[in-house]
């Protein structure tokens, strides 16, 4: 990408990220004052523009701007990005406490499914107690009523048929209350299993809860949170003011560095014209003094009433002019209308001054172009690099007129800074001596 491109690329940029933060601000502030949205957005969006354009503009007249104006203005941009940022919090804000109500309702239900849980093994553990209670007493009547089957022998055998006749309904009694209580206790056992089958519906019901958080635009936040140990609040917030630290700020620095690439290519493009090699080589040798304007000879007439009145008369040209023509015309370079036409581009239609610095070369090209005076096109070099080519073979013509400006000093291209040393009204009467 060439040089000269880049500050396309950071206007896209900058355009691309302020017009996101302005979005995402605008937006906010508008859930931030829900009773009068449209309007806030309206006012937002205003404050979002000028705020670019007060950044731009504080940088390209930085030292031309008054010192109350210059600090109200950047209090002015600092404020703004704070209520930017206040507006993109307030939608990051918004935006996830609609996906974390969902994982809170989701929670919600998972904690209830637990307290099922929990209720269902206390069901389980005092069932358990009474079917332990009820199998003691199962076993105590066993024993009694084999203790009694023993006795029940022994008073057959005394023939204490009346004592045999109380043991035997007592184990009758012991019989079915054993009976009783085995059914009981199966029947606790049920119970016991009906709990135990809820608890593992409930367990699934959880499990898929759970899986479903996990598949939820949550999950990742989850993940971050449990892997740092915190709660995933804090994980968003740590998020959002990232985002926020970086978003404005950073359309701001790059309009700045937009203006900056933009002001550095309007300085190139001012540069002074590299003297072609032809207007070197015909450099003639040094005149002793400089000429410093064009002699005119004035004659004085008087009018009707006797007034003196002085009254021009045609330039007279110098020894050291003279000579100059002369060089000139030995390298074949002659009068040419373009010649006035040229130096009107390069005086920019008499707006340049004494000291103004030239445009480089292929610059001064395209402005003449542009002043339909010459007709050029773009070629590409096989390194790539794009060239300027004059057509209809006038490009002899710009590199005479530009050397006519050399040698008649109407340019300084001696110096490091190549300059404009004549007055426009001078140069004129010195590309007129072609001519004569």
């Amino acid at each position: 990408m060439k040089k000269s491109n880049f500050h396309y690329v950071l206007g896209i940029a900058a355009f691309a990220t302020a017009a996101i933060a302005a979005w995402f601000s605008v937006t906010g502030l508008g859930k931030l004052f829900a009773g009068a949205a449209i309007s806030v957005m309206i006012m937002a969006a205003v404050l979002e523009f000028a705020k670019l354009v007060v950044a731009s503009y504080v940088y390209r007249y930085w030292k031309k701007i008054n010192f109350l104006a210059k600090t109200y203005l950047v209090i002015a941009i600092v404020i703004l990005m704070t209520i930017t940022s206040a507006g993109i919090y307030g939608y990051l804000s918004g935006a996830y406490s609609e996906t974390s109500s969902k994982l809170q309702i989701s929670n919600g239900e998972i904690s209830l499914l637990d307290k099922k849980k929990e209720q269902f093994k206390q069901r389980i553990v005092n069932t358990e107690q009474n079917i332990n209670k009820k199998n003691t007493r199962i076993t105590s009547l066993n024993n009694l009523r084999t203790s009694q089957e023993v006795r029940l022998d022994s008073l057959y055998a005394r023939k204490s048929y009346r004592q045999a006749k109380i043991v035997e309904s007592q184990i009758k009694d012991a019989d079915s209350e054993i009976k009783k209580l085995t059914k009981e206790t199966d029947s606790l056992l049920n119970v016991v299993n009906g709990y135990n089958e809820d608890i593992s519906k409930l367990d699934l019901d959880v499990t898929g809860k759970e899986a479903d958080n996990l598949k939820g635009d949550t999950a990742p936040l989850q993940y971050i949170a449990s892997l740092f140990g915190t709660n995933m609040d804090k994980v968003v917030n740590f998020f959002m003011f990232l985002l926020i630290f970086v978003c404005d700020p950073l359309a701001i620095m790059l309009v700045i560095a937009t203006n900056r690439v933009i002001l550095e290519n309007s300085e190139k493009d001012e540069k002074i014209i590299e003297v072609p090699e032809v207007a070197k080589k015909i450099e003639p040798e040094p005149i002793p003094e400089p000429i410093k304007k064009i002699d005119e000879v004035v004659s004085y007439v008087s009018n009707d009433k006797g007034e003196f009145k002085p009254e021009k008369k045609e330039p007279v040209i110098d020894l050291a002019q003279k000579i100059i023509l002369d060089d000139i015309k030995s390298q074949g370079i002659s009068h040419n209308a373009s010649y006035l036409k040229f130096l009107e581009v390069l005086f920019k239609n008499g707006d340049a001054k004494i000291g103004d610095v030239l445009p480089f070369y292929d610059a001064f090209l395209e402005q003449l172009a542009i002043a339909n005076l010459i007709e050029i096109k773009y070629v590409t070099e096989e390194n790539g690099m794009s060239k300027i080519q004059v057509l209809n073979n006038r490009d002899k013509e710009v590199r005479d007129f530009l050397t006519i400006c050399n040698l008649f000093k109407i340019t300084d291209m001696s110096g490091k800074d190549k300059k404009i040393i004549k007055d426009y009204q001078l140069s004129k009467d010195i590309i007129s001596l072609l001519s004569k």
